[in-house]
Parts: structure tokens; C-alpha cells; sequence
């Protein structure tokens, strides 16, 4: 009875039948139906006896995402992931269930299966997971694993007592995170399935084997998306947005409490509730009132957080539905499209979205942000799923292919009716203009393959197209593009798909309307078409590359091929059309080096119709059709040249007799004809030439530019500086290019292209500068082709060397342009002068002019960048970017300042010999006066380091959260953090290597910025907190690359009273020491993927090994054993100002835990330290060194010697730093393999050697220093196992016979030692053979650096100092044996 009553009910029932007398089991039956023949009834018991318990699987969607987006896991594991996971995707967030009693139950009865396995559950946590599920709307149980993951993220081990403000907000936030990683996941299958895996990879690298395997991949991750397509993926998806978009109550979480507006808008102040107001309640309230505020708050923080998620999840749901339709992954049927229509209609377009209006009501601080840039974000978006479920690209190929009727091409031909009724029934709004544009393009193109429709359906899509305005629907995709600009940049994959489908309607539209050819438009209608053009296409390399492959074959490309014909046969008569078009499509070192050989062979150029009296004498009718205006003089039609006819549209040329052309009319204002002459022209040449004489007829305060004139050289200045940015190949031609014939005809015209930009940056303002900018970016690359000739020419101009005295000069100066531009929260000009002083800094142009641009760009940007105001966010850290990247530059003239002081050698040496010394005076040099500044100058050395004020786990917050309107930001700031990254090893090899001068640590400003504390206003963590942070970022891979390489260097130039260690202290700084360490054994692991990654990560552990032993520590055996050598430290220092603590550990007096008073401090010795390591543990503990051993493995596999030279560099290091690190090396030694590898190592080496074809000194170099390396561990070894009683003498042994018996002369005194170790006779002879080994790894290392320097490369080894000492030592315990003096009189003459 009962079954027959639920199953009567459409939906899912779950009834708990208690046990009675007679049964030992509670049951609990689950009812699910659709009708009665499709039930489907679960039997589950619970209660004590209960053993068949259902299992949960709660995948986790973030691992899984990270996995998917970034490969960081084994192709393996990923389908393992994902097979696991597919059933809860496949659902969308509907996967994420109510409260239902079943789960309470369980979780209640003690113990719960989850993914396979019996968890139990303590009293505490059911209480606390049952009120965290009421707060949520979420299912108990998975609620329960949400709990225990988020604790476990932020490494919390003890398990809450009771619910408290700071649970409720690190549980919520957690699980949104999950549900929007969901969304995510699905969308990059469906992104890689219909953009990254069908595209073709065009980067050339790998072979057969490894695309192969790639291949197979992507075949199985489309295999799961199909699976979960069949299982109505898409309906899932489309459900809850649909439902999300309605303002009905329903929702997430607490969303659907049925609270009145005024309730909700006052629930919520400017901020979220805090720990410290919940902690204040709970002390002045009883239990059950506290029980009941944090419950009150806890609802207020679930209510917004909940309400700002659903928002983001609206926009991740459509974004799941582009992927899906976006290359016809999942086609949209006509049903679809129409219910999406509608609800865009009524839900988006026409107002604010219902969730952004609950964020507003809630939060009323956010009202300007919910009511622009989201909703914009919002609308772009639906607009975009609209037009790419339209497919243009499909009906466009039916259309030129000539398939007849081709319904079966197209899904929406059979329901166009009630298409073209919906779409002309909606609101006009920007959005659905442009999607009501795409549906017009559709119409015309697809009406002959229409058929079946009544007269009456006719004449209604004929009124559709008639009342389409084509003007105000491109204006709609113009503003769609400049909307999703800042949303889908070039680090989102889908940024190049939603460009594509914008493009296809620009294109479609040109076509379907006829609009072309460019003669017939008015001059506001062809700007317009450029614009939207523009903001389409504008940055997107593929697009670019797309079009000039296909431009004459892809019927896609054929109307934006016949747009750029158009406005070539107005060049050079009206110049601006042209240069603007080639500039949108010259993205990407192809697409430049194209755009640019289009404009220099061109079929044609246009001049105007010359004056009257010239034409009179010069044109002539060249066919009976052409016409003759009395009026005007002009001959319309067909005409021939009958006598030279010059132009200063062409200066120093002139259009041959005999030339044909023909006359067309003009689209200036002034409507004069234009004469499109069949003369084949270098349309760059005269760009160029137009560029000087319009620059110098601006020069003259007399003659000011016309509109025409202005925008003339604002494009042609434009495409200049896009096409050398990306071709930059073409800028040596260029300077070649003689401007001697277009300079004859106005005095004072510029003959040379150099000269021609420079006087352009002095043209009188209109609106702003933006002619100086242009003129600037254009002169970057041209200055890296000739840095001297340009530094002499443009930095002398009056634009920076008249600035004190602007007011009076003739012309724009470099203050005024700067001072305009801060006014107006536009930065091009500062971002140009950066990028110049970079590229000449770079090019070894180090002379007074550059270093004073070096000074009025980068460091007046780093001090001052903080301050200005921006136009956009993001624009504040590109700022940064650029001014890093100067300031890179100008550190690394250290390098042409090492040849300087070479030359200031050779002046002594030519002195000693009795030649006269050269003028030459040892001074501080650039790079050095550089490092002096940012020492003293406090503001300008936190402006430098302004990024890394941002750890790694903010920017993941950031990017997880899902939020748009930060999101160029986030990008922004991550590409400034790598750019400071490369100045940190360019700063540290400065002090170091100027030791003299800099004592060759850091000064304490920046010690302290580094190591302390950040420099104000923040005055957080030490900032290498956050450089180590970035080793395990997921997000951004420059940062996580860089992160390594910019620790190195530190490890040399931290002070002795700012150790690393002390830096790495605290719970956070224990997290990322511990993923610092997972990032180097994932980069020791995979040496065969990334060699580049594993080098860096041996180089960091034998830096840290041999400056920074205790950081090494930390590395190796993880933070807990770093703080035990910190306490170990603080022990040996012979005061102990601290207080106990319950856990035994010491405190300061504040209780801080930093390293504010390290610089007031000595490090104590490393004698001490082991010293106080011993007492501490009786028996070492070695580690298994597996990814070391896994690294030297794969180290013989590849060829190159330099991989081996870095390694065994690394290792030796280990053996120098045995005092401080005794038990990494002496696990090390304990390894068998170690030393039969070492011995391979130098076997290779010598075959490099060996090689009389090898003439290249980089290589040799390496060999030398893998030789130096690897005798200088045998000879260390060697003494240990003559003075040390360990087992391991049998292991060198073996490792060092085979090459010993082939080199007798050289090992042979290893090969006695070891055979006769008990002799005790023979030790000193053993000695001195072993000196002989270590003064040959010390020749060996000489010749290294020699090889290197006369390689003309960075140094592949460090200096031997430490190798020289070594020897020493070995000299010393030589000397002291009886027998010294035979000895060396023997081995002497060898």
C-alpha cells in the first residue's frame, strides 16, 4: 500500500519505517518514479545494526579542474579522476543535494561510507555538520565532506567543538569554491574538445609518438564529455540557470528564505560579519543566546556569499554552454534557442539580473559594480550564446558551397518562423541587437534555402530584415567586444572562440547586406565598421593568422578580404582606412610580416583629382564612357595620364605618362573625385614618407594638422609600431629606407626614419597624446635594430632635452605629455618610455642620455605608479610591468661593465709594462647607482617590490572566486610578479659581484624588505614568503617557473643577520615551505619532461646547501626540522629572553614568532648547530633521496653534457656543506648508486673532452665542470673513507674501477686505498694521491671558468674558491705525515 501511494507521486520520497518488536532494523525505502512501470526503490536499514550503508562520492572538482586546466597531473590519473567523477558532473550543481533525513541519519548513526570507505563521526562533528547543512540547504553527508576538506586545506587537525563564525565562513566559501570548480571542469572538456584538441598544434615540437599519445587522450576526454552529454548534461545545465535568472525565490542556500526585501537589505552592513563581533557576542550572551547569534550571523554571511556566488555560477553555466555549442560539441535545437531567447529576454536584457539585484539589496556598497560590470559581463554573454547557437559559420559554408535548400545543413532552417517572431518581439537593448544583427545576416543569407513557408511568414521575416539596422547592430557587437575585453583577455582559453563567433557576424553581416564595396559608404559609416572591426579582431593572434592564410580561399574571410580591398584602393589618397584595418590584422610575427609585404606591393595607388588647370593639360578621356563634368573639370570613368602629375600624398614620386586610371568619388567632405592610377607602388615607403612631412608641417606653430591630417598620422603611426612589436625583423630594413627624395619638397623635412618618428613626438596636442605614444612604442623596436643612432637622435630631440624651459619652446615636451596622462588615468606615454629605456638598456647603450631616460620613466613610475589614479585596474600593475622590465635592464649592464673593467686590467698590466695608463678612473658604475638608490630610497625599493605584497594563496583566492571584474587585474598583477622575479637575480648578482663596494649581501633596506618585513604601507611577511609562495601557483606559469630561479640567488645574498630560515617561520610559512618542497621533488621527478625546471631545482638545494644550511633543512626535511635547528639556534646563542609555551617552544617577548630583530643579530656557527642537533637525537636519520636517484638516472639519457655538469655541481656542494648538513650527506653517501653514477658522469665528460670534432667552448666548459665536479666528490670521499669508520669503502670502490685501471697514472693511489684501508702504514700515501685528485678537480674548475669566459657566457659552475680551500686542507693534513717531504719530492716531478 505503501509503494502503491508513492508511486502514484512524480518525484522522489524517502520514508523511515522505525523497527518494531519483531525486527532488529530501521529501513529506510527511497521512492524514486516517473510512473509506475520506471520505479526504482532503494532498501537501505540503518540503526546499530545497520551494515549496508549507500556510498557517497563527493569528487573534488577543484583537484579535478587543476588537473584538466593545467596538466599538472599524469594523463593517468586524469581519466582516473574523471571516470570516477563523470556521474556527479554529469548533473551540474543539482549534483549538490538538499537536506534530506536519509543523510542526517547516517551521519547521526555514528558512521558514513564515503567513495568506498567507512568514516566514523564523533558527536561534535554531527552536531556541527547537521547546523552547517541547515545554514547551506546541502545534503548532511556532503556537507560532512566539505567540512572535513576545508579543515584539511588549511591544515587544521584538531576537528571543531561547535560552529563558530570563522567555520561558517571557511565551510561556505570552500563549497562555493567546489560548485563553481564544477562548472568549470565541464567547460574545459568541452573548450579542449572544440577548440584546443580539433585545432591543429603548429608549435612543431614533439613527435609521432608523443601526439600520438596526446591524441588518445583528447579521444577519452571526449569520449566522458559525450557521456555525460547523453545523460542530459545540458538540460541540467540549463534548468538552473534558467531557474537562477528567475526572481521566484528559488536558488542556492539561504536565497530561498522567505525574508521581505527590507529584512535582506538591512541583514548585512558595508561588511560581512566578523570573527571578533561573533567572538564579542558569544562572551556577553549566554550559550543558547550566543548559539543563536552566530547562527543569526551565519545565515547573514551565507545569504551574500551565496547570493555573489550564484552569480558567478550563472556566468561559469554560460560559459558550459558555449563550450557545448561552440563547435557544434552539442548542437542547440530550435527548442533551445527559443527557451534561452525568452529568458534572455525577459530576465537579462531588459533589466539586472535578479541575483546581481539581491547582491545590491544585501550589500548596497556593491550597487554600481552589480549595476555595470556585471550585468554588462552578464548580458555580453548571453548575447554570445545566442549568436554562436545561430551557427553563421555553418550557414556561410551552405551558402558558398551551393547546397540547394540545405535544411539538413542547418538545425534552425525547419523553425525560422517562430525564431524571427521571438527575436523581433524582444527589447531593444545593446545585446540583443547584436544578436538580433546575427539573425538578420542569417536571414539573407539563408533565404533561398527557405521553403514550405506561408506568403504571411514570408512577408514577416521580409519586415524583420527591413527594420534591421545594420548601423545599430554593429554599433551592438562593437560595445559586446569592448564589454568581454575585459573578461576574456589572451589567458582565457575561450577568449579566441567568443572573438571567432563576434568576427562571424561582422563578417556574415558584410555580406548578407551588401554593404561593400568601401566607395559607396560615408565616411561616419566606414569609421564605424573599422571600429567594431577593431575591438573584434584587435590582439587576437589566431584570428589574424586565420585570415591571411585564408583570405582567398576560406568563403569565412572572403568579405573581410574584399573591406581591406576597398580601403587599398583609397591608399594613399585617404591614407587612414588602410593603415587602421592592417593594423587590427597585424597580431603575431606572421600576420605583421604579411600586412607589411601587402602595403609594399601594392597594384594601385589613389591620389586626388588634381586642380583644374593641371588636369586640364594632364588627364584625358581613355574611354567614350567616360563623362565629362563642365562644372568641376573632373572627368568620371576611364582616364589616362597624358603628362607626369605629382602629389603630396606621394612625395618625391609622381604618376607616369600613358598611366591608366579610373575616377571614383571621394568620402571626404570636400568632394573632390579620387583617380585610382594602375601604377604599382610601396605603399610603407611612402607611410613613411607621410609620417616626416606631416611631423614637420606640424613643427611649424603656423600650419596646424587638419582632422584628416591628425588621424592620417595617428594610423600610419599605429601600424608602425603593431607590425615591428610583432615583426620585428623589418625594423633594419626600415632604417635602411632613404626618405632623401620625399624631403625635397619642404624644407626641413626628415630624411631618414629615425628622425621622421623622433619630430613627430613634437606635434601639437588635440585631444591628448596619444601621438606621442604611438610615436614612442613605434620607435622600441627600431632602437633594438640601431640603439646607438637612435639614442643620438631621439633622445636629443626638444621632447627631452628642452622639458625645464616647455613653456618657452614650440612643440609637446616629456613632462607636459606625462603630467596630461596622470591627469587622465591614461599611462600609454610612461609605458613607451619604459619599454624604450628597456630596449636601449638592454643593447649595451648605457651613456648619459639613456641613463636619464632610465630615470624619467622606470624609477619616476615605481615611485610615483602607487599614487596615480587609473582608468582601470589593471592598468596600475602593466605599469609596474614595464617600469620592472627597465629596471631589469638597467641592472643587468653589470655585464657590459665586467668588459670595462677587463679593459681597466689591461691598463694596468700595459702600466706594469711601462705604458702610459689610460684615462680611465675606476667609479661607481650605472648598475651599481642603481642598487644605491633603491637602498636609500625607501618609497621607490616598496614601489619595486609592490607585487610580491601578494602571496600565491591571494592570487588562487582571486582566480577561484570566480569574480570578472578583478580578473584582468589578476593577470595584470601576475605578469608584474614575474617581471619582478627576473630583477631579483639581476639585483643579487650586482652585490654580489661588486663585493667591493656592496660587501656583497644585501643592504639592510632591502635585507629587510626581503627577509623582515615588506616595506610600508603593508609591513606584512618577509616578502620571500611570497616568492617561495608562487613555486606551487598553479594559475600562471611564468610565476611558478620563476619562483625557483629568483630563490637561488637570495640564498647567496641574504645577510648573515637575515638567514632564509628565519624568514620561513609561522603556520603559513610552514605551508609553503612544505609546497616549495613538492614542487622541487615534482621537478626532480620529471627531468625528462622539463630539464630547464629540474636544473633550477638542484641548483636551489646546492645554493641553499652551501649559504643557507637551515633553509636547505627545511627543503629536504621540511619545515618541522627547520624550526628545530631555529630552537636549536636560539639555544646556542646563550640567552633565552623567552617564555615557555604549552607546547614546550620558546616565544619573544611579543609573541610574534617573525624575524623583526634578525638584522640585530649573529647567526650562530654551524659547529654550534650540529653540536646542539646531536644532543637532540641520538640516531640520524637519513632520507631516502628518490627523486635525486630518479634525476640521476634520466641525467645519462640526454645528451646534453650541461644537464650532467648542473647535477654533479649540486651533489658536490652536499659534500662541501658536510659540517652544516651532515646528515643529507651522509645519506647520500650511503646510496650504492651515487658514486657508480658519478663515475658515468665523468666517463661522458671525458668523451666530451675527448672529441676532437667538439669545438664548441660552452660544451667544453660544461664537460670541465661535470670533471671538476665529480673528482672533487671521489677525492671528499676518499678521505672520509680513510678517517671515518663507515661501511661504505666497498661502494667507491666498484664505482671507480672501471676508469681508475684505464688511468693508472692519475687514480691509481685511489684503487690502493681502498684495498688496503687497514694498512695504516700506508695512510699518508693515500693522502697525498688523494691531493693530487683535488689539485686536479682544481685545474679542472679553472678551466671551466676559462672555457666560459672565452665562451662569452655566464659562468656554469661557481667561482673555486671553495675547491682551492678544500685542496688546502688537504696540503696541510698532508704535510703533517713524516714522510711528507719524500712524498712530494716523488709525485713532484708527475
Amino acid at each position: 500500500r505503501t509503494c502503491d501511494k508513492f508511486l502514484t507521486e512524480k518525484f522522489k520520497r524517502t520514508l523511515i519505517i522505525p523497527h518494531s518488536s519483531d525486527s532488529a532494523y530501521s529501513f529506510i525505502f527511497t521512492f524514486t518514479s516517473r510512473n509506475r512501470e520506471r520505479a526504482s526503490i532503494t532498501l537501505s536499514p540503518v540503526g546499530m545494526a545497520s551494515t549496508a550503508k549507500t556510498t557517497t562520492h563527493v569528487p573534488s572538482t577543484r583537484a579535478l579542474f587543476y588537473a584538466l586546466d593545467q596538466k599538472t597531473t599524469s594523463r593517468e590519473k586524469v581519466l582516473e579522476k574523471l571516470d570516477a567523477a563523470t556521474p556527479f558532473l554529469q548533473q551540474g550543481l543539482k549534483a549538490y543535494g538538499p537536506n534530506s533525513a536519509a543523510s542526517k541519519a547516517a551521519l547521526e548513526s555514528g558512521s558514513i561510507d564515503v567513495g568506498g570507505k567507512t568514516i566514523a563521526v564523533g558527536a561534535d562533528m554531527q552536531k556541527c555538520t547537521v547546523m552547517l547543512a541547515q545554514l547551506l540547504k546541502l545534503d548532511e553527508i556532503q556537507t560532512y565532506v566539505m567540512l572535513r576538506r576545508a579543515l584539511e586545506e588549511k591544515g587544521i587537525t584538531a576537528r571543531p567543538k561547535e560552529v563558530t563564525g570563522e567555520l561558517i565562513e571557511l565551510v561556505c566559501t570552500f563549497y562555493h569554491r567546489e560548485r563553481l570548480a564544477l562548472l568549470k571542469c565541464v567547460a574545459v572538456l568541452g573548450t579542449q574538445k572544440a577548440y584546443v584538441f580539433d585545432g591543429e598544434n603548429d608549435d612543431g615540437f614533439g613527435g609521432n609518438e608523443k601526439e600520438g599519445e596526446e591524441a588518445e587522450f583528447a579521444s577519452r576526454l571526449s569520449e566522458k564529455l559525450e557521456e555525460m552529454i547523453k545523460n542530459r548534461l545540458e538540460d541540467n545545465i540549463v534548468n538552473y540557470l534558467c531557474d537562477s535568472l528567475l526572481a521566484n525565490g528559488e536558488g542556492l542556500g539561504l536565497l530561498a528564505i522567505g525574508s521581505s526585501r527590507e529584512e535582506r537589505s538591512t541583514a548585512l552592513a558595508v561588511k560581512n560579519p566578523t570573527s571578533t563581533a561573533l567572538a564579542t557576542g558569544v562572551s556577553n550572551e549566554g550559550e543558547k543566546q550566543a548559539s543563536t547569534l552566530i547562527r543569526t550571523q551565519g545565515e547573514e554571511f551565507v545569504r551574500l556569499s551565496s547570493c555573489l556566488e550564484s552569480v558567478e555560477e550563472i556566468k561559469a553555466s554560460l560559459d558550459v554552454l558555449f563550450s557545448l555549442y561552440y563547435g557544434v560539441v552539442k548542437e542547440c535545437s530550435s527548442t533551445r534557442f527559443l527557451q534561452l531567447a525568452k529568458t534572455f529576454d525577459q530576465k537579462v536584457f531588459s533589466k539586472i539580473p535578479h541575483k546581481c539585484t539581491e547582491v545590491i539589496n544585501l550589500a548596497p556598497s556593491m550597487a554600481e559594480q552589480m549595476e555595470t560590470a556585471v550585468t554588462f559581463d552578464i548580458r555580453a554573454r548571453c548575447a554570445i550564446i545566442l549568436i554562436v547557437a545561430v551557427d553563421l559559420e555553418r550557414i556561410v559554408h551552405t551558402f558558398t558551397s551551393g547546397q540547394g535548400s540545405g535544411e539538413a545543413q542547418h538545425h534552425l532552417l525547419s523553425s525560422v518562423v517562430q525564431v524571427t517572431t521571438v527575436l523581433s518581439q524582444t527589447t531593444d537593448t545593446v545585446e540583443s541587437g547584436a544578436v538580433k544583427l546575427a539573425w538578420a545576416a542569417f536571414l539573407s543569407l539563408a533565404k533561398s534555402m527557405i521553403t514550405g513557408i506561408s506568403q504571411a511568414d514570408e512577408q514577416a521575416m521580409t519586415a524583420f530584415l527591413s527594420a534591421s539596422d545594420v548601423a545599430s547592430g554593429l554599433d551592438s557587437l562593437k560595445n559586446i567586444a569592448m564589454n568581454t575585453k575585459s573578461s576574456f583577455d589572451g589567458s582565457d582559453p575561450s577568449a579566441v572562440p567568443r572573438r571567432s563567433v563576434l568576427k562571424n557576424v561582422f563578417s556574415a553581416t558584410l555580406a548578407g547586406f551588401d554593404i561593400l564595396p568601401v566607395h559607396g559608404l560615408l565616411p561616419t559609416q566606414l569609421d564605424l565598421i573599422l571600429e567594431c572591426f577593431d575591438e573584434i579582431i584587435c590582439g587576437q593572434r589566431e584570428l589574424c593568422e586565420q585570415f591571411w592564410e585564408g583570405a582567398s580561399e576560406n568563403g569565412q574571410e572572403a568579405p573581410l578580404l574584399a573591406l581591406v580591398e576597398g580601403c587599398r584602393e583609397r591608399f594613399p589618397a585617404e591614407s587612414a582606412p588602410l593603415l587602421r584595418i592592417l593594423k587590427s590584422l597585424s597580431e603575431g610575427p606572421k600576420a605583421a610580416e604579411c600586412a607589411l609585404s601587402y602595403l609594399t606591393k601594392l597594384p594601385a595607388v589613389a591620389l586626388p583629382y588634381p586642380d583644374r588647370e593641371v588636369a586640364e593639360v594632364a588627364i584625358k578621356q581613355a574611354s567614350i564612357k567616360s563623362r565629362f563634368d563642365r562644372s568641376t573639370g573632373n572627368i568620371f570613368g576611364h582616364v589616362v595620364c597624358s603628362a607626369p602629375i605629382s602629389s603630396s600624398k606621394v612625395p618625391g614620386a609622381c604618376i607616369p605618362s600613358n598611366c591608366r586610371g579610373v575616377s571614383i568619388p571621394s568620402s571626404s567632405s570636400s568632394g573632390t573625385n579620387l583617380i585610382v592610377w594602375s601604377e604599382p607602388a610601396d605603399g610603407l615607403y611612402i607611410t613613411l614618407s607621410r609620417i616626416g612631412n606631416l611631423s614637420s608641417v606640424a613643427r611649424r606653430r603656423r600650419e596646424h594638422l587638419t582632422p584628416e591630417d591628425r588621424s592620417e598620422l595617428h594610423a600610419a603611426l599605429s601600424f608602425i609600431a603593431v607590425a615591428l612589436e610583432n615583426a620585428p625583423s623589418f625594423a633594419a630594413p626600415l632604417l635602411r629606407c632613404d626618405l632623401h627624395a620625399s624631403a625635397s619638397e619642404i624644407g626641413g623635412t626628415p630624411s631618414d626614419v629615425l628622425s621622421a618618428l623622433a619630430l613627430s613626438l613634437r606635434v601639437e596636442k588635440s585631444d591628448d597624446y596619444s601621438i606621442q605614444a604611438m610615436a614612442l612604442a613605434a620607435l622600441r623596436p627600431l632602437a633594438a635594430a640601431a640603439p646607438r643612432r637612435a639614442a643620438d637622435i631621439v633622445l636629443n630631440t626638444p621632447f627631452f632635452t628642452e622639458d625645464d624651459k616647455a613653456s618657452s619652446t614650440n612643440g609637446v615636451t616629456v613632462s607636459q605629455c606625462l603630467q596630461f596622462e596622470e591627469s587622465r588615468g591614461v599611462h600609454d606615454s610612461i609605458k613607451a618610455l619604459c619599454a624604450l629605456s628597456e630596449t636601449l638598456l638592454l643593447a649595451g647603450e648605457c651613456g648619459d642620455e639613456s641613463q636619464l631616460l632610465f630615470q624619467r620613466s622606470a624609477l619616476y613610475a615605481m615611485l610615483r605608479f602607487d599614487s596615480w589614479r587609473y582608468l582601470e585596474r589593471s592598468e596600475k600593475w602593466i605599469v609596474h610591468k614595464y617600469a620592472s622590465q627597465a629596471l631589469q635592464a638597467a641592472l643587468l649592464t653589470s655585464k657590459f661593465e665586467y668588459f670595462e673593467r677587463m679593459c681597466m686590467i689591461d691598463d694596468d698590466i700595459n702600466l706594469k709594462n711601462g705604458m702610459e695608463r689610460s684615462s680611465r678612473s675606476p667609479k661607481q658604475t650605472f648598475s651599481i647607482r642603481t642598487c644605491v638608490f633603491l637602498m636609500n630610497d625607501e618609497q621607490t625599493l616598496a614601489g619595486a617590490f609592490a607585487p610580491l605584497r601578494f602571496d600565491a594563496q591571494f592570487l588562487q583566492r582571486a582566480y577561484e572566486s570566480g569574480s570578472e571584474c578583478r580578473s584582468k587585474e589578476i593577470v595584470a598583477l601576475e605578469d608584474a610578479i614575474a617581471s619582478v622575479l627576473r630583477v631579483i637575480p639581476a639585483l643579487s648578482s650586482v652585490f654580489e659581484h661588486n663585493s667591493e663596494i656592496t660587501g656583497g649581501t644585501f643592504s639592510r633596506s632591502i635585507a629587510k624588505a626581503l627577509f623582515i618585513q615588506a616595506p610600508p604601507p603593508e609591513r606584512g611577511p618577509p616578502m620571500v614568503q611570497a616568492i617561495a609562495s608562487y613555486a606551487s601557483y598553479p594559475y600562471a606559469s611564468e610565476c611558478c617557473t620563476l619562483a625557483i630561479p629568483a630563490l637561488i640567488p637570495l640564498c647567496t645574498t641574504a645577510p648573515a643577520s637575515a638567514p632564509l630560515s628565519a624568514a620561513f617561520g609561522g603556520v603559513q610559512a610552514d605551508e609553503t615551505c612544505r609546497q616549495l618542497r613538492d614542487r622541487i621533488k615534482l621537478a626532480l621527478k620529471e627531468f625528462d619532461i622539463d630539464p630547464e625546471s629540474t636544473s633550477h631545482a638542484i641548483t636551489l638545494l646546492a645554493s641553499a646547501s652551501a649559504n643557507q644550511p637551515p633553509f636547505a633543512d627545511a627543503i629536504i626535511y621540511g619545515p618541522d626540522y627547520a624550526q628545530l635547528m631555529l630552537t636549536i639556534r636560539d639555544g646556542a646563542s646563550g640567552e633565552d629572553d623567552g617564555v615557555e609555551k604549552d607546547d614546550g617552544t620558546k616565544s619573544t617577548e611579543d609573541g610574534k614568532g617573525n624575524n623583526a630583530n634578525a638584522l640585530a643579530e649573529k647567526q650562530p656557527s654551524s659547529a654550534a648547530l650540529i653540536t646542539r642537533a646531536i644532543l637532540k637525537s641520538s640516531e640520524p636519520q637519513y632520507p631516502t633521496y628518490d627523486e635525486l636517484w630518479l634525476a640521476l638516472d634520466k641525467i645519462l639519457d640526454i645528451e646534453d653534457v650541461s644537464y650532467g655538469a648542473t647535477f654533479a655541481f649540486a651533489l658536490n656542494i652536499f659534500w662541501k656543506s658536510r659540517v652544516a648538513l651532515p646528515n643529507p650527506v651522509d645519506g647520500l653517501a650511503s646510496e650504492p648508486r651515487v658514486f657508480q653514477k658519478l663515475a658515468s658522469i665523468v666517463e661522458r665528460a671525458n668523451e666530451v673532452c675527448s672529441q676532437a670534432s667538439n669545438h664548441d667552448d660552452v660544451v667544453h666548459a660544461n664537460a670541465f665542470s661535470a670533471l671538476s665536479s665529480s673528482l672533487g666528490i671521489l677525492a671528499s670521499e676518499s678521505l672520509v673513507a680513510l678517517t671515518v669508520p663507515v661501511n661504505r669503502s666497498e661502494h667507491l670502490r666498484e664505482a671507480v674501477h672501471p676508469f681508475v685501471s684505464r688511468d693508472e697514472g692519475l687514480l691509481r693511489s685511489i684503487k690502493l686505498s681502498l684495498s688496503s684501508v687497514e694498512d695504516k702504514t700506508n695512510v699518508a700515501w693515500m693522502k697525498m694521491d688523494i691531493f693530487i685528485l683535488g689539485l686536479r678537480a682544481v685545474m679542472l674548475s679553472a678551466a671551466a671558468e676559462l672555457a666560459t669566459a672565452q665562451a662569452g657566457g655566464d659562468s656554469v659552475c661557481f667561482a673555486s674558491a671553495t675547491l682551492e680551500a678544500g685542496a688546502e686542507l688537504l696540503a696541510r693534513s698532508l704535510l703533517e705525515q713524516p714522510v711528507a717531504p719524500e712524498g712530494l719530492s716523488r709525485e713532484g716531478q708527475k
